[in-house]
């Protein structure tokens, strides 16, 4: 978890004379591994971030959301192993 005081980000607001805001950005992430299979491991993250300076035209949204999904198998005394991975945007 952190916290920035001095983001920039872009905007499309043309009466904007830099092309920039100031703001303030909060992010964290959360993460869950589980071992409850023999050679298996399923792994979740879930990572946010928050503006509290969010003025239109900004290029980001006021509060974003990832979110990621692993299932990994380990095959022939971990010589080889499958996953599949997704992230959610």
């Amino acid at each position: 978890m952190g916290y920035l005081t001095d983001k920039y980000i872009s905007t499309t607001n043309p009466f904007d004379a830099d092309g920039v805001v100031k703001t303030g950005e909060f992010k964290y992430v959360l993460g869950f591994d589980w071992y409850g299979f023999a050679d298996t491991l399923l792994s979740t993250q879930i990572f946010q971030t928050y503006l509290d300076n969010h003025q239109s035209g900004m290029i980001r949204d006021k509060l974003n959301t990832q979110i990621t999904f692993l299932i990994k198998q380990d095959y022939m005394n971990k010589t080889l192993h499958a996953e599949i991975f997704i992230l959610q945007a």
